[in-house]
């Protein structure tokens, strides 16, 4: 039996995390077999990436090639084999976050899309769509330091290319709202999820 690849999307402060746990505690109550995985990973390059690359204003290239190389990493170890052993896989975040923080820095769309084309692609994609100054808001009151994608206009920017991403990639990819509160967000993501693990 195959598992189900499931990714959760938005910006920092669309509540990715939460929903993320709150679907890891369901499937706990149930005895499901399930992986969490993010990107950026735990490994050498993700360590990397979140040390240094996310706290200074490195090169847009530098970022697109260091976080493709993290998630072939990711894909090798984590995803591929755990779906052949017929878990469901949630990850925070995949190529998608790619495709649009480094399209919103000014990287060619379209080339983004190809140094990901050989990754899986997942059963379902989540966006979680919010407020970009309410995501600032949660953001400012989770923790003192920021990362540099963490800024008004820059979310702004974020959000439009996330709303974009069903019409420009062949995928199963829902746009959820992600103001409302957690408990209502939850019954919105755990209804689509539902739907792929019990069709």
């Amino acid at each position: 039996m195959t598992g189900k690849f499931i990714v959760l999307e938005g910006p920092d402060g669309s509540g990715k995390s939460t929903q993320i746990q709150m679907l890891a505690d369901f499937f706990k109550s149930k005895n499901i077999q399930f992986v969490l995985t993010k990107n950026p990973t735990n490994g050498g390059i993700g360590t990397i990436l979140r040390e240094y690359y996310l706290k200074n204003n490195t090169h847009h290239l530098a970022d697109a090639l260091l976080f493709a190389a993290d998630r072939a990493e990711q894909v090798e170890t984590i995803i591929k084999p755990s779906l052949g052993q017929g878990k469901l896989v949630i990850s925070d975040r995949y190529y998608h976050s790619n495709l649009v923080y480094q399209s919103a820095q000014g990287l060619n769309f379209n080339w983004l899309k190809q140094i990901n084309k050989n990754f899986p692609k997942p059963d379902l994609t989540i966006v979680l769509d919010i407020d970009p100054a309410a995501a600032l808001k949660r953001i400012d009151s989770e923790r003192t330091q920021k990362e540099k994608f963490e800024t008004l206009e820059f979310l702004k920017k974020i959000q439009k290319k996330y709303l974009q991403l069903p019409k420009k990639l062949k995928e199963n990819i829902i746009v959820l709202d992600g103001n409302r509160t957690k408990e209502e967000v939850h019954a919105n993501v755990f209804r689509e999820v539902n739907k792929l693990i019990n069709p």
